[in-house]
């Protein structure tokens, strides 16, 4: 049984202002177009079938996904995950492929982004302390591939981050990533957000990069 997985690309194409949000009265709009493009190239011929699956945003606080539009292919359908709630499309495809007409998914969403007010941001810098309300508790928590002692709270305290400047820790973390990391997708172990491997390894694909940086942060 072959199975590939591969990362969809997304390119922000147009981006329109919606409402300025004037003298600060009123909390700033952008309009944005994504346009997810993916395709599985290379099948060997004894390949029967190609599950393909591509991230799909959701409403949330400060964003409205207006419209979601498959361009291609026909058939498939986008599925709630329950767990998070986060949603993604599936589409199987069927052999036997064609080289010169690989599967291949292309859709379109119309998101509206809403500036934020965080007020647990805002306490953490005016006293250093946020509180853990039991809704966030799940994304502070460490689990089986993102660890948040040992070799991840090492490399934390090695870093000398600022306190009290959720920003600047962020931006800290991200540098230390870019500067120590090289992003080889092709790595054996690579795409599973297995932080321990990555620390080890310093390579990996945009899942082992974002699992690496939560792990710095939820330390």
């Amino acid at each position: 049984m072959l199975r590939r997985y591969l990362p969809a690309t997304a390119f922000v194409i147009s981006v329109v202002i919606v409402d300025t949000g004037a003298c600060g009265e009123r909390p700033r709009e952008v309009s944005y177009e994504f346009r997810y493009t993916a395709q599985v190239p290379d099948l060997p011929k004894s390949a029967s079938h190609v599950d393909l699956w591509i991230p799909v945003p959701s409403d949330s606080q400060g964003q409205k996904v207006n419209s979601i539009n498959v361009v291609r292919p026909s058939g498939g359908q986008v599925r709630t995950e329950p767990q998070y709630q986060n949603r993604i499309f599936h589409k199987r495809f069927l052999g036997p492929f064609n080289k010169a007409s690989p599967p291949a998914a292309e859709l379109v969403f119309d998101v509206l982004r809403t500036e934020s007010v965080i007020p647990e941001a805002k306490a953490l810098r005016a006293n250093g302390h946020a509180g853990k309300p039991n809704a966030l508790d799940v994304y502070l928590r460490p689990n089986r591939l993102i660890p948040i002692s040992g070799k991840v709270s090492q490399i934390a305290a090695s870093l000398d981050l600022p306190k009290n400047d959720p920003l600047r820790v962020g931006r800290r973390l991200y540098d230390y990533l870019i500067d120590t990391m090289d992003y080889d997708w092709k790595a054996k172990g690579a795409g599973r957000g297995d932080v321990l491997w990555a620390c080890d390894s310093k390579r990996g694909d945009c899942t082992d990069y974002h699992s690496t940086f939560i792990a710095l942060c939820r330390s």
